[in-house]
């Protein structure tokens, strides 16, 4: 390992699991009833199981080279500077916190619906961050004690008693968001220089479109069965 990647800072990685990132949520000051919600599969039937309103999907896939070779591709050729000054978009220069970057995005572009209250966690990080540039962002992240506190008391939350978590382990997994802004659809992941424009969008039809965007990791990976999906929403299953 180099001295660079000695140096980063790490994190527990977040486990994909709806009921600890909805209450990772509410620690951070996001209200009832906004949750994080199973998507438990992009045929259409499914979908329309999703509680609505849906204000992000975050899809989980597992770090392949193929999924590598993908993501770089992909970058490369949708990744787009002239993105709106309105979309709350961050890099990720810490280790394993993809979960929360995610949850960080998915919250960020929908603060429209609902209210955070400047003395919540989150609250605090969006006010703090409001006016940084994606890499400002993420250096502020770093030596965020109130945020790192937060994803900390999630990311243990279902570790065996016996368990010891080693920091130095890479998550072999990564999260990104899907949200809508500004009549489009983009796709939110920290680890590439640049927001990605999937096209046109209405909220209405985020689920949809965004699938049809989570379909396309899936196919770069066909053999790969280990990606989940799961929503921000904030409406809840009957």
């Amino acid at each position: 390992m180099s001295g660079e990647e000695n140096k980063r800072v790490r994190w527990l990685p977040l486990e994909s699991n709806p009921q600890v990132m909805t209450r990772l949520l509410r620690g951070g000051g996001v209200p009832e009833p906004w949750n994080v919600t199973d998507v438990f599969g992009l045929d259409p039937d499914l979908l329309v199981m999703v509680p609505q309103p849906v204000k992000a999907l975050i899809l989980l896939f597992p770090m392949t080279e193929a999924s590598e070779k993908f993501m770089k591709e992909r970058a490369e050729s949708m990744s787009t500077k002239d993105y709106p000054s309105g979309l709350f978009y961050t890099h990720q220069t810490v280790s394993n916190a993809c979960g929360t970057v995610a949850l960080l995005h998915s919250v960020g572009n929908s603060t429209d619906a609902f209210g955070l209250k400047d003395d919540s966690v989150l609250g605090g990080y969006y006010q703090s961050t409001k006016d940084l540039g994606a890499a400002e962002k993420a250096k502020f992240l770093e030596t965020c004690q109130s945020v790192a506190e937060l994803h900390k008391n999630h990311a243990q939350a279902l570790l065996n008693s016996t368990e010891t978590p080693d920091l130095e382990d890479e998550a072999e997994h990564h999260f990104i968001a899907f949200v809508h802004h500004g009549g489009a659809l983009w796709e939110l992941d920290g680890r590439k220089p640049l927001p990605i424009n999937c096209g046109p969008s209405k909220p209405e039809d985020l689920l949809l479109d965004a699938s049809k965007e989570c379909q396309k990791y899936m196919a770069a990976d066909p053999d790969n069965m280990k990606f989940s999906l799961m929503a921000f929403t904030g409406g809840s299953f009957d």
